[in-house]
């Protein structure tokens, strides 16, 4: 959540939905709170591609079916906005909730129905959204569970604009324009403006790509390719008029470099990367095979260049942009070599210090990594190995699962709580706040979520202090909350591992996984952080095999959160827990 600062005074309404739109989009936000990849449609969609790779042999395992099944179930259960005029939504509820094998042709017509039924879901969700908006115009105290439903409302809206092609990264960018610039128009005009969007047709973007020339001599290669176009004097004067200098400094740092292009026809600047990165990487497949001898590179920037407002044309980073963020810094860095030094000191088990490289190596030849399935296979093989067991009869892929779950439950309340903490603080509503402090112990108290209910300027920051509050006095609430969560992880690994077993066992493609590789790397970062945490500062032989191992961290975790569960789930239990991530994010 960040300060906003709209050009016009916004309605709470209004404010609620311009600061939940920007905190679904910023790249920054947690996960929790970030956009999810799908909408109540978008899982029917995920489940027929699932029932048709089973059906044509292209994955294996029932799980698959049966966890997205799942997912599709909790999503039509609560308030969907989809039309089903001619298949009763009831009934495919019903379908998919008796999932098996001799029903996924059944589902996948049934889903085919309710899918051309949806045709104008996008539209159908902005209406929605505007209504909303306009029947609470006079709402100065929102609503809480109206709030809730409204939340739901506005991230379906934004994940079905990214399916029509839009990216997270255009959408956040156009969001702060409409709000932060255009004088003298309301509300209900900058809503016309994003409701624009879904009638948008695409437009021809020109991106330029280079090789890096000081690792090959340029004039030894020739590329022959419909897609693309290797730029001379003249194409360089024309998108130099065309985009009225802007590209002149690119062109100027890059002129002993390969430089090509590639056209492609998208929605956005962001998409046009996208597009035509996965069109030159193809190019570059079939020139290695022709150049093995050459290392070739892709330099560090592109420039894109759009038909419609050329003038506005600028340079980008070729690499992929993943959600999430991480510090970076000579502090972290010297601390957590301290950390890595004193396991190599202390009494542990070899092959447990051997899987922390491991994790470790991993996780950074998925970060040096341009291509994106690179990095999705790197952060998955460092996942998997931590999880791995020489127990011939132990399954490591359901370890993974059913571990990962447990662990991260753990720690998912103070995780959240030590964001809404910095929330506070980057909005400056600090202030209002008895006893604000970086100990958290104010947020134990009912007194603290009332003045932010009853002070904030922030409708988002009242919402998120209202639900915080049923927490704090509600133990069922926080358990509902906790498996809620293990759940979504559960279905998550699930669609990651058949994504993982696409690309290894059919060698496929995967281009769309972007967000899927960002959950993965933080994952990955998140367990090797919990495991250190625990050899360090709670080394403990829970098996009673006479080795302090990962198998040890990974059944207290499981058993603290069971002793929690039992007893009671208490918020206030779960704000005390140390987050070992709290070092790095």
């Amino acid at each position: 959540m960040i300060k906003i600062r709209p050009k016009i005074e916004l309605k709470p309404i209004e404010k609620f939905f311009l600061e939940k739109s920007m905190e679904l989009l910023n790249k920054r936000t947690i996960d929790t709170n970030r956009l999810k990849l799908n909408n109540p449609l978008s899982t029917i969609k995920e489940l027929m591609n699932v029932c048709n790779d089973l059906n044509k042999g292209k994955l294996k395992n029932h799980d698959y079916a049966l966890s997205m099944a799942k997912e599709s179930i909790k999503m039509l259960n609560n308030k969907h906005y989809i039309i089903s005029s001619t298949i009763d939504i009831e009934y495919f509820i019903d379908l998919i909730n008796k999932i098996k094998k001799d029903n996924y042709t059944k589902i996948v017509h049934a889903g085919n129905f309710l899918l051309r039924d949806n045709n104008g879901y996008l539209n159908n969700l902005f209406e929605n959204v505007f209504d909303f908006i306009n029947t609470r115009q006079s709402v100065s105290i929102l609503d809480f569970e109206e709030m809730r439903e409204f939340s739901r409302l506005i991230e379906y809206l934004f994940v079905e604009l990214n399916n029509h092609g839009y990216s997270k990264f255009y959408l956040h960018r156009f969001m702060t324009a409409v709000f932060s610039g255009l004088d003298s128009i309301n509300f209900e005009e900058r809503f016309a403006i994003i409701k624009s969007l879904k009638d948008r047709k695409e437009e021809v973007f020109e991106v330029i790509f280079g090789l890096d020339t000081t690792k090959f001599d340029k004039t030894k290669i020739k590329i022959f390719s419909n897609d693309l176009k290797v730029l001379n004097k003249s194409d360089k004067k024309r998108i130099s008029v065309v985009s009225q200098g802007g590209a002149d400094i690119f062109l100027e740092e890059h002129k002993d470099h390969f430089l090509l292009s590639i056209k492609v026809k998208t929605k956005d600047y962001y998409q046009a990367l996208n597009y035509s990165r996965k069109k030159l990487l193809h190019i570059l497949d079939v020139l290695y095979l022709g150049y093995s001898d050459k290392n070739l590179s892709l330099i560090s920037e592109c420039f894109i260049l759009g038909s419609h407002q050329p003038e506005k044309s600028s340079s980008f980073p070729t690499m992929y942009h993943l959600d999430g963020y991480y510090k970076s810094n000579h502090n972290l860095y010297k601390e957590l070599l301290a950390k890595l030094s004193s396991l190599k000191s202390s009494e542990i088990n070899i092959e447990t210090i051997n899987k922390i490289n491991s994790g470790i190596r991993y996780l950074r030849m998925g970060g040096e990594s341009g291509e994106l399935i690179n990095k999705f296979i790197n952060y998955w093989i460092g996942l998997e190995y931590l999880f791995s067991t020489y127990d011939a009869e132990a399954y490591t892929v359901g370890r993974l699962r059913e571990y990962f779950k447990r662990c991260h439950a753990l720690i998912y309340i103070k995780r959240n709580m030590n964001e809404f903490h910095k929330d506070i603080y980057r909005l400056k509503e600090n202030e209002i706040i008895t006893n604000y402090n970086d100990n958290l112990e104010y947020l134990k108290l009912e007194k603290t979520y009332d003045d932010i209910i009853l002070n904030s300027k922030s409708p988002l920051l009242k919402f998120r202090a209202h639900y915080y509050k049923e927490l704090l006095n509600d133990s069922n609430k926080v358990r509902g909350a906790l498996e809620n969560h293990q759940k979504n992880l559960e279905w998550n690994l699930t669609r990651i591992y058949s994504i993982r077993n696409e690309i290894v066992h059919n060698a496929a493609i995967k281009e769309d996984i972007a967000v899927l590789t960002s959950h993965l790397r933080y994952y990955l970062t998140f367990i090797i952080n919990g495991i250190i945490d625990f050899l360090i500062n709670h080394p403990k032989d829970i098996n009673n095999d006479d080795l302090i191992n990962i198998d040890d961290y990974f059944l207290l975790q499981d058993l603290s959160l069971s002793s929690l569960e039992k007893k009671g789930v208490d918020f206030k239990d779960l704000i005390k827990i140390n987050n070992p991530l709290e070092l790095i994010i």
